[in-house]
């Protein structure tokens, strides 16, 4: 029943649209070119930022790409050189060390962090010695998280300001059984394909 009643109270009560002024700062937001991520970078332009980073996956599949991402952004705005795109994939752990450095070469302040990309998949995969869903959703988001962690301390030191990182994720994860978490390796397990439920997962 408590699904059911929060799913209608997302139809029933909307959140006022945000109102902070983001001016002067800059904001990441990974997996930015559809859903979420999108949404919150459109917003994070609305209210005034001076640069907001899409974090995108290079090629993606039936997927807008990130240029496409920044063309809706701006026209839904109406400002011009505020979204930047960077390629980012997080099946790929030189993909992440790549694009801190970036980071670190080329921006002057980073203030917020919204690590929102992720994939569901039904199909298994072994990708960088774990399960697909595991390398992406897990540890990449921790290990881009962690990396990203001195830019934003260091920009809160120079300017001021109070840094932010938040990780989207989502409720669901609750409606499902997780048997895995009791055994002695649990990620050996999840990276056992003729275990693996992903369906649930």
């Amino acid at each position: 029943m408590g699904v059911w009643r929060d799913l209608l109270s997302q139809i029933i009560h909307k959140p006022p649209p945000p109102t902070a002024s983001f001016a002067a700062k800059t904001i990441l937001v990974t997996g930015a070119n559809t859903g979420l991520g999108k949404e919150a970078a459109t917003h994070f332009v609305r209210l005034g930022a001076t640069k907001v980073i899409l974090a995108v996956r290079p090629d993606p599949q039936d997927e807008p790409s990130g240029e496409m991402a920044k063309a809706d952004i701006e026209a839904a705005t109406g400002s011009r050189g505020v979204v930047e795109v960077y390629e980012l994939d997080y099946s790929r752990y030189a993909s992440v060390l790549a694009f801190v450095s970036e980071m670190e070469t080329r921006l002057e302040r980073l203030d917020a962090v919204v690590l929102n990309a992720g994939i569901a998949t039904e199909t298994f995969a072994l990708v960088e010695g774990n399960e697909s869903s595991i390398t992406v959703n897990v540890v990449s988001t921790v290990l881009l998280a962690v990396l990203l962690l001195p830019a934003l301390r260091a920009s809160a030191e120079r300017w001021g300001t109070e840094p932010v990182m938040t990780v989207v994720n989502s409720g669901a994860h609750a409606m499902c059984a997780f048997p895995e978490r009791r055994r002695e390796n649990a990620l050996a397990v999840l990276n056992d394909g003729r275990m693996a439920d992903m369906g649930v997962r």
